[in-house]
């Protein structure tokens, strides 16, 4: 058992999990061998058995605070914020100083749209652990969504400062850095991360966004044009790699309506309305109108805004502070 979590700590995942297996065998009521097969688990991809280990646990210490927040962890991963906030809840009744529960409950408040509340409960935790990467990330992730740019900007500097290869907060710093229209910063730590990782699907496409903004700032046709076509194949290798990613495939969209034609762009969200359920329908009719707007086709562009409304009366409550 001990080996085991050691291995754990070590993150060598696959060789803990055959002898946290092992230890579970000879010990079956030992929650904390129980709470670490879990974890070596999930570490491996087996989200299943990993689930169903935590309910059993939960029934044999209907308490348990780890237990509680790796279940609340599972479900902000699987969207159901609601299942997550109950059992992160549970884990911090149980254990006020969770930390790491503390913070995923935060951004769970975040993610159901209460960024202030999530910003209050951050602050004690980054006062207790100021010098923590971890909490100075998910802070900046958090501030980043309340709207206050240059904070987030300063959370994931010194998260960095920590942990300089910390790769989640290497990407949130060039994303804060192009909402801040610090293009040429941005896209120097876009490129970065894309020679180490060429198929980081976030960065990729951010790089493109960023792209977009290079083209439209650029002093020469010839510039605008290479930043166009560059931006359209990072959005094309996002759709390569993860074919459901609608974001990508409405900039797809655009890029065709800025280097080729309106017809080209018209086309490209035809095909985005095929290929995506119904529910889809109203974002979808959004992003169209937003992208001919880009492209100076205005009354086209309202047309598509008004289906979109008409599917979905709240559809630009709902996208406010979000564009193609």
């Amino acid at each position: 058992q001990q080996w085991g979590h050691f291995l754990l700590e070590q993150k060598r995942y696959p060789e803990a999990l055959e002898h946290l297996k092992q230890a579970a065998e000879e010990e079956p009521n030992n929650l904390d061998v129980l709470l670490n097969l879990s974890m070596a688990l999930i570490k491996t991809g087996h989200q299943y058995e990993a689930i169903a280990l935590l309910f059993e646990i939960e029934k044999k210490d209907k308490w348990n605070p780890q237990a509680h927040y790796l279940l609340g962890t599972h479900f902000m991963g699987a969207g159901n914020l609601a299942k997550a906030q109950q059992h992160l809840q549970k884990a911090l009744e149980e254990k006020p100083d969770f930390e790491d529960a503390a913070v995923n409950m935060a951004l769970v408040l975040c993610e159901m749209g209460d960024t202030m509340e999530a910003v209050r409960r951050m602050r004690p935790l980054i006062r207790k652990a100021p010098d923590s990467a971890r909490v100075n990330f998910f802070y900046g992730v958090i501030l980043y969504r309340h709207g206050d740019y240059k904070e987030a900007l300063s959370k994931y500097q010194k998260a960095l400062s920590v942990e300089p290869e910390y790769m989640e907060a290497r990407i949130g710093l060039g994303e804060v850095l192009l909402r801040l229209s610090r293009l040429e910063e941005a896209e120097a730590i876009f490129r970065d991360i894309l020679a180490e990782r060429a198929d980081s699907i976030p960065c990729l496409y951010l790089m493109g966004l960023c792209l977009i903004r290079k083209a439209d700032a650029a002093a020469t046709p010839e510039e605008k044009q290479a930043a166009d076509a560059e931006a359209l194949h990072c959005f094309e290798r996002v759709n390569a790699l993860d074919p459901a990613h609608l974001d990508a495939q409405a900039n797809r969209a655009l890029m065709m309506g800025r280097i080729e034609s309106t017809e080209a762009l018209n086309q490209g969200f035809e095909e985005i309305l095929d290929a995506n359920p119904a529910e889809a329908r109203p974002l979808i009719f959004y992003y169209w109108g937003k992208a001919l707007e880009q492209i100076g086709e205005m009354a086209l562009s309202e047309s598509k805004l008004e289906q979109a409304r008409r599917e979905a009366p709240d559809i630009e409550a709902q996208m406010q502070g979000i564009s193609i």
